[in-house]
């Protein structure tokens, strides 16, 4: 048998056992025939040694310093020997005491580790308190060496944290094993070095080690160092002591931040409390897993017991994970507390505050001391608890169960005592690491607290238990109050929760910086981002592998603020329209990529000791499963030839793993199929596996996925998972072809950004193959890089990245030598060129494409892919003529194309060849339109427009089908139907959104401008207009800069205005663009005649008007007349103002244009007046406002409003000159006036501004 050496128990135990099965404490084999690491810190049993893996540690190098003088002066090899073993054995019991082990002794040096090959939550806080103890144990072996021989010994200890390879090492000769059991790695290196640079008789830590362990200890920090044999200097702090008070691991330092998502949990504990202050007690057991919220909801309790009830006593202790075998190590923590006794004071102030309470809680009775010597019951008893030996001659003379069970009593009547007088809480937190004398406690305290007997019914309490899920125990209670003890599951938040607490924790995340930043201010003067603006989607998608759990969100976005991966920005555009406002708030951005974001070593350490715990096929089990993926199916676990033949083990540890809440069943048919509870703790078990092990594991699922879902891989899932474990295995040729398989498809879902990785992806592995294996491609492999580049292509056109895009197609053409296939290519460089305005080098590029096509052998022309390729080339270079406003050269252009395409005729039994033909004359179609919509033929182009619409619906293309609704939208718009030109360029943005083409979304919100601009809404017209601003099309910048700079010159911005119209001018130029020029020149003069500078307006008008009639486009020849027939009105040249008039009358007529026709009818009006015939000039006044009513043009209303007040001044000016009432002429004149200055204030506009100062002084005289 065994003696326990805890003198506190000196409980029996069987020999060969490791720990106490009473107390848990270690138990000493003096002939070292046990090895710590071979056995269980919790059960003892024997562990079976492993392969090697990764894993978190933490390192610890201690150097004993006097060894040499010691030596020199013992002058015995055995003497000294003794002593070094004897130091050795005390410095160990103490790092074996924190849950750590022995790596080696060399000389006078330890190496110890924490978190192998045992994990613990906490590894860095228990290698900080065993180095602190190490160094008390060796002060005290040190004074008694002094004592002794007159020598004395110091020591200085590093520590680092990180991961590191643990395994086995060394050889075997004769096949006998000399390995043993260690870690590797550059945090081993460091550790070491860092104990070489700490001072004698101190502790010095790295960052790692200093943040996670920093809640617990106080700290000097030294700054960085720069260390031997690293190239960067190291940021190094100094241990001073265990803190005064422990810091709570979670949130934010200084910050309390109001706990989200526990309401109903709250108000049932303060429910609870009620009924022990109605004099029924409770006992409330709160479960839930690590970090799910147990101490945070315990935080707010507390927060609104000390406002709302301050007479209620609260008192706390907690278990830590460290001290789950020492004797009484919760209830100890709980007397520390109550006795108001810190970590850090010695023994004699433990024992005055001990036995001060005492008397303060029992009475002066229960303890004497007279000469020091005798103690009284509680004192005798509490002291053992607190590690005071008081003397007790009755008590010490018990059998140790008496003993035991008088302890359990005096200390549940001490903690229950303040009860009788005043309500008390009791928190007991983390009782699955209670020890088991704390917990025979608790049985005792809810016996009390739940009895009905006279000795029980005057106490008034309230208990909390706090525990993980695994922590089961079957509480001993009296019946009678089996109704009063409850429990409290706390569920994982849900999404909507969970984005609440992510917000809420980055808010006040920035309000600390800010505070920091402004260490002066009381109140910081930063925006507060909303708590319902927006998460950016790849921060949402990162939390979410939190699955709900508080604890695991809040350290992650810790890990990315750190970091500097999210700042605080402004929204997107698309979270401003989903709100349907127009102006955007602050909202939380991603400043840089988070796809390569690793988990923070704080959860690192709580998931990983959850899967370390499991026994060998257990952990085995789960470290396959994670290979496969966050969800698995048993069959393709079976495939792994480790579990060959081993179904019953297989399934044994499935159900062991579901039982620990690590897994859950997915479903059990067809075949079953599991989850992991958290995503985090997959990733956990994946990382702890070597890459050559994952590497063969990946290869062998995607093998067995191959054979069991060779049918499924049209679907994408089956896809992805068959290019990812190929990938992953290093199996390039399967990777490339599953790959490019995946990238189809996303493309073909508009799933763009996920195609692209996968193309670009596919394509270096591809390239990387050629590389390693010095060989240029074969046929088959050419063909594969022509895809990769081409589609690459497509999918950064879509994203606006043109020139990007050319660079792909140009490296496509290269490498292709298939003549259909670089007729395609030509016609993508043509379509890129034409939206980046280089309309030379797209008609280049389509000269190009038709020399090459004049190469093709005869015959070879007519075959249908040679046909459709052409095609496509004259629909994009028609195209191009649109843009150069050669309107018959488009026209013919498109007609050729169409003519071609009706010549093609795919086989029926083959959907690609058919879906391609339907994309390209849908294209073809919706160029012709375009190019009839801007010649004002609108019901010709509607019947393309709708023609194009039906094609790309069936051929599924959303990309094109949402152009086509774009070009359906600015034709109403023309049409004058605004409602239903709003609904397609809505459609046209939903569908361009979804197909993820930028060009489509952006030009859509510009369009919708154009209608917001017709309607007076210039505010929200000016945000359209920037959007397009920053755009790569310089079209659209243009047409933006010209458009806004219409709005600025109606609000009397006239340099500003006439600066765009000149910018927009010049990149006409540039990209050779006549409709521009055309607009940019009309309206510089006519904000030439504002100013009234009728030179520069007439020049600037006249080559507005040679552009229109080069083009042949209505609206801009209307536009040119029209501003000519004003600037004649201006002039007093009536006679030639009419002949203007008339000319734009007829463009007016060909578009039918309502916007156009009340602006004319407005013009013809103001010349009425000018002739002063009044009645006419009314007449086309009430014309143009019924035109206007149809769009909803109340800016334009309000000008013709304008002068419609000025034409009734007249006629009520004549009125008084023939002696008759004019007060009803005058009335509707302040009328009109009063209802036009109202628009033109809310528009900010103040073009007539002098037209409506004459009007006011007529009135005013």
């Amino acid at each position: 048998m065994i003696i326990c050496n805890n003198p506190h128990c000196q409980a029996e135990n069987p020999d060969g056992s490791y720990y106490c099965g009473n107390c848990g404490h270690h138990l000493d084999h003096k002939d070292g025939s046990l090895e710590p690491t071979q056995f269980c810190r919790t059960c003892g049993t024997r562990r079976e040694r492993g392969s090697s893996d990764p894993r978190f540690c933490t390192i610890l190098f201690a150097d004993v310093h006097g060894y040499t003088a010691m030596s020199e002066k013992l002058n015995d090899p055995e003497q000294v020997t003794d002593v070094m073993n004897d130091c050795f054995t005390r410095l160990t019991r103490r790092i074996v005491e924190m849950g750590g082990s022995i790596d080696k002794y060399s000389g006078d040096n330890v190496m110890a580790r924490f978190g192998a090959p045992n994990a613990h939550e906490d590894d860095p806080e228990r290698s900080v308190r065993a180095a602190l103890g190490m160094q008390q144990e060796l002060g005290k072996f040190s004074a008694e060496l002094q004592q002794r021989f007159g020598v004395e010994l110091e020591m200085r200890i590093g520590l680092n944290s990180g991961m590191v390879l643990a395994g086995e090492v060394g050889g075997v000769v004769d096949g006998v094993s000399y390995r043993t059991y260690t870690v590797m790695g550059d945090a081993v290196n460091l550790a070491s070095r860092l104990e070489h640079e700490a001072r004698v008789g101190h502790i010095l830590v790295s960052e790692e080690t200093y943040k996670l362990s920093k809640h617990a200890f106080d700290f000097t920090d030294l700054g960085f160092k720069q260390i031997r044999g690293k190239r960067e200097p190291v940021h190094c702090y100094e241990v001073r002591g265990p803190r005064m008070r422990r810091q709570n691991r979670r949130g934010l330092a200084g910050f309390d931040i109001p706990v989200l998502g526990r309401e109903v949990e709250l108000e049932i504990l303060w429910g609870k409390l009620q009924e022990v202050v109605a004099g029924r007690n409770q006992v409330v057991s709160v479960v839930g897993e690590a970090g799910v919220g147990k101490s945070s909801l315990l935080r707010e309790f507390k927060k609104r017991l000390s406002a709302n009830m301050p007479d209620v006593d609260y008192l706390s202790g907690i278990s830590f994970s460290y001290a789950s075998g020492q004797y009484f190590s919760l209830l100890r923590n709980v007397l520390f507390k109550l006795c108001k006794i810190n970590d850090n004071d010695n023994e004699e102030t433990i024992r005055r505050q001990l036995l001060s309470t005492i008397s303060l809680l029992m009475g002066e009775g229960y303890y004497e001391e007279g000469d020091g010597t005798e103690y009284g019951l509680y004192a005798a008893l509490l002291g053992r608890v607190m590690g005071l030996k008081l003397p007790n001659p009755a008590i010490d003379n018990l059998e140790p169960q008496q003993r035991s069970t008088l302890l359990i009593d005096a200390l549940a009547d001490f903690l229950l005592k303040r009860s009788e007088s005043r309500p008390l809480v009791l928190v007991l937190d983390d009782l699955h690491w209670a020890d088991n004398d704390s917990l025979l406690v608790i049985d005792r305290l809810l016996r009390r607290v739940l009895g009905k007997s006279e000795e029980d019914h005057h106490f008034s309490a309230m208990i909390l238990l706090l525990n993980r899920p695994e922590f089961s125990r079957d509480w001993i209670v009296p019946p009678s109050g089996a109704e009063r003890l409850s429990t409290l599951l706390l569920e994982r938040l849900n999404p909507v929760q969970v984005e609440a607490v992510a917000r809420q924790f980055l808010n006040t995340w920035f309000e600390r910086e800010q505070r920091q930043n402004q260490p002066t201010s009381s109140t910081p003067n930063h925006p507060k981002i909303a708590l319902d603006a927006p998460l950016p989607p790849p921060l949402r998608a990162i939390i979410e592998r939190a699955n709900g759990n508080a604890f695991f969100i809040e350290e992650i976005l810790k890990s990315l603020l750190d970091a500097g991966k999210i700042i605080a920005g402004i929204e997107a555009s698309a979270e401003i329209e989903e709100r349907e406002e127009s102006t955007p708030r602050e909202a939380w951005q991603v400043e840089s990529d988070v796809t390569d974001f690793k988990l923070p070593e704080t959860l690192q350490e709580v998931l990983f000791a959850r899967v370390d715990r499991l026994t060998g096929y257990n952990k085995q089990v789960l470290q396959v499963a994670s290979v496969i993926g966050t969800r698995f199916e048993q069959r393709i676990l079976l495939s792994v030839e480790d579990f060959a033949q081993k179904i019953d083990r297989v399934e044994q540890a499935l159900g062991g793993l579901r039982a620990k809440d690590l897994i859950y069943t997915e479903h059990e048919f067809p075949e079953p199929e599991y989850g992991f509870r958290h995503a985090l703790t997959r990733e956990v078990a994946y990382s702890n596996l070597l890459a050559a092990r994952r590497r063969a594991y990946h290869g062998q699922i995607g093998k067995a996925i191959e054979q069991y879902k060779a049918d499924r891989l049209q679907d994408y899932t089956v896809v992805d998972d068959l290019a990812y474990h190929f990938k992953e295995s290093g199996d390039d040729e399967k990777a490339i072809l599953y790959l490019a398989m995946a990238g189809h498809m996303r493309k073909n879902l508009y799933r763009n950004e996920e195609a692209f990785r996968a193309f670009d992806e596919a394509r270096l592995r591809l390239e990387s193959k050629l590389e390693r294996e010095h060989r240029k491609p074969n046929p088959e492999e050419v063909i594969k890089l022509v895809d990769f580049y081409s589609n690459l292509g497509e999918i950064l056109s879509l994203n606006t990245a043109y020139d990007a895009a050319l660079d792909h197609y140009r490296k496509a053409l290269e490498r292709s030598t298939q003549h259909e296939t670089r007729l395609d290519i030509w016609a993508r460089v043509i379509d890129v060129n034409s939206m980046l305005g280089a309309f030379d080098k797209a008609v280049e590029a389509y000269d190009q494409a038709q020399r090459e096509f004049a190469t093709v052998g005869a015959g070879l022309e007519q075959q249908p892919q040679l046909l459709q390729a052409r095609a496509k080339l004259l629909y994009q270079i028609g195209w191009v003529y649109d843009q150069q406003g050669r309107y018959d050269a488009a026209i013919k252009a498109h007609t050729d194309s169409l003519k071609l395409l009706e010549l093609v005729d795919p086989p029926e039994e083959d959907e690609a060849p058919k879906r391609s033909l339907q994309i390209d004359k849908g294209r073809a179609q919706y160029s012709l339109g375009s190019v009839y919509e801007k010649r004002g033929d609108l019901e010709e182009a509607e019947d393309c427009f709708q023609k194009a619409a039906l094609l790309h619906q069936q051929a599924r293309k959303l990309d094109l089908l949402a152009r086509v609704y774009m070009g359906l939208g600015i034709l109403n718009v023309r049409k004058g139907d605004l409602v239903k030109a709003e609904q397609y360029l809505k459609l046209a943005r939903e569908n361009g959104q979804k197909a993820g083409d930028l060009g489509v979304v952006a030009g859509s919100s510009g369009n919708l401008g154009m209608i917001l601009e017709r309607q007076g809404r210039f505010n929200a017209a000016l945000k359209s207009y920037q959007m397009l601003e920053n755009f790569s099309n310089p079209f659209w910048v243009a047409s933006a800069l010209i458009n806004s700079a219409r709005i600025l010159l109606q609000q009397g911005h006239f340099e500003e205005a006439l600066s765009r119209f000149k910018t927009g001018l010049e990149s006409g130029k540039v990209i050779g663009s006549p409709e521009l020029m055309a607009e940019a020149y009309n309206d510089i003069g006519w904000t030439y005649l504002t100013a009234k500078n009728w030179e520069k307006a007439s020049l600037a008008l006249e080559a507005g008007l040679a552009k229109g009639h080069e083009m042949n486009n209505p609206e801009t020849l209307f536009y040119s007349y029209f501003y000519r027939a004003e600037l004649a009105l201006e002039q007093g040249h009536l006679e030639q103002a009419q002949q203007e008039l008339v000319e734009s009358e007829k463009q007016v007529a060909e578009l039918g244009d309502p916007l156009l026709r009340g602006q004319m009818l407005r013009l013809k009006a103001r010349l009425a007046l000018k002739n002063e015939d009044y009645t006419l000039a009314e007449s086309h006044c009430q014309e143009s406002l019924a035109q206007l009513e149809s769009l909803k043009a109340f800016l334009e209303m309000s000008y013709t409003k304008l002068y419609l007040a000025h034409t009734l001044w007249h006629k009520a000016r004549l009125l008084k000159n023939e002696g008759q009432d004019n007060s009803t002429a005058i009335r509707q004149v302040r009328s009109l006036l009063n209802q036009a200055i109202i628009t033109f204030e809310a528009c900010e506009v103040t073009l007539k501004q002098e037209d409506t100062d004459e009007l006011n002084h007529h009135l005013e005289q």
